[in-house]
């Protein structure tokens, strides 16, 4: 009789095993499907696109992009040069040193001449750490901004950050990502689209190990010869240009990557409640729009780190999601934590 027992049991686990792999593969499926429609439709109208017309207008919404950066001396000149000669007609950047212990300060202010200045942050969106000074470049005050604090967090320097912009739309970027010279222009055309509804857009994040990086550009794309990072690409492929893409082709896009991605200034933190948000007030999220390559951990012990952190963040600390996001939210919520936690 026992054994009767463990054998029904084993044979109902077998049936909802199997079950649930051919209905993850499915979604999957149909949302690489849905990505491919996306994809034929971008190329279409790529050549018609107006990125020239967009860098040339005088209405297109200036940007502000947000650097928060914790201990990235090593790569932090290179990351700020590249962001300070992308194709856009009006932005600034603000890079937010959030308590580095190493010289990145001290770096960028040899290299870009930072003068400190007698400027206030304001307290649109709360933020707790202590702001210690705050240093423009001599030569182009408008254009790069440099805000020194305690440690607090990288939610918490980008809060400081918002403080501090200036511009209608805001853009974070972590400081190891390199991004395309195009990469403003991609994303932020969206906005001039549908200005009405679209509140947020999402880059494709890429990883950037194997490739050759020059002067904070990618001039050569390669694979990288470690297994551990193949399998990574391959992830990041599957959740950015292919998940992601696929649930904005359905409307469905609830979050957006902290690697890369522009928003419309408005108060709130940026969460998948904040995408719930959005679909609750007939707003949109869209992604992803443009390139951003960014490094990946090689040893098998960050990789953990790293994807249990951010399990962590999308499964533990879910978004309420119900009739009130509209069928796209209620569908994504739960499939997101899976299909688009990288």
């Amino acid at each position: 009789m026992t054994h009767e027992l463990v054998r029904e049991i084993l044979r109902g686990a077998d049936v909802l095993i199997f079950a649930y792999f051919v209905a993850l593969n499915s979604s999957y499926l149909v949302l690489i499907a849905m990505a491919g429609l996306e994809f034929g439709r971008h190329l279409r109208r790529a050549p018609f696109a107006g990125a020239d017309d967009m860098f040339r207008s005088p209405l297109t919404l200036p940007v502000s992009v947000i650097v928060p950066a914790y201990n990235e001396g090593p790569g932090i000149v290179a990351a700020v040069t590249a962001m300070t000669a992308l194709r856009y007609p009006r932005y600034e950047v603000v890079v937010v040193d959030d308590g580095s212990s190493d010289e990145t300060f001290a770096l960028l202010r040899a290299e870009f001449d930072l003068v400190e200045v007698p400027r206030v942050v304001p307290g649109e969106v709360p933020y707790h750490s202590e702001v210690l000074s705050v240093h423009v470049a001599r030569a182009h005050p408008e254009t790069l901004t440099v805000v020194r604090k305690t440690n607090g967090g990288k939610a918490d320097a980008l809060n400081v950050g918002i403080n501090l912009a200036r511009h209608p739309l805001i853009c974070m970027v972590d400081a190891d990502s390199v991004l395309d010279p195009d990469a403003l222009l991609s994303v932020a055309k969206p906005f001039g689209d549908d200005p009405l509804r679209v509140a947020a857009c999402g880059g494709v994040v890429r990883i950037a190990n194997g490739c050759k990086v020059i002067g904070g550009r990618v001039v050569d794309v390669r694979m990288p010869r470690q297994w551990l990072l193949r399998i990574q690409v391959v992830e990041y492929l599957r959740a950015f240009l292919m998940g992601r893409t696929g649930w904005s082709r359905l409307g469905g896009l609830v979050v957006i990557s902290g690697a890369f991605g522009l928003f419309r200034r408005r108060p709130g933190r940026r969460d998948r409640r904040h995408g719930h948000r959005h679909h609750r007030r007939g707003r949109r999220a869209r992604g992803p729009a443009a390139p951003s390559p960014a490094p990946a951990p090689a040893g098998l012990p960050s990789h953990l780190r790293r994807r249990a952190g951010e399990l962590e963040r999308g499964a533990v600390q879910p978004g309420r999601a119900g009739p009130a996001s509209g069928a796209a939210g209620t569908a994504a919520s739960p499939r997101s934590c899976a299909s688009t936690a990288g």
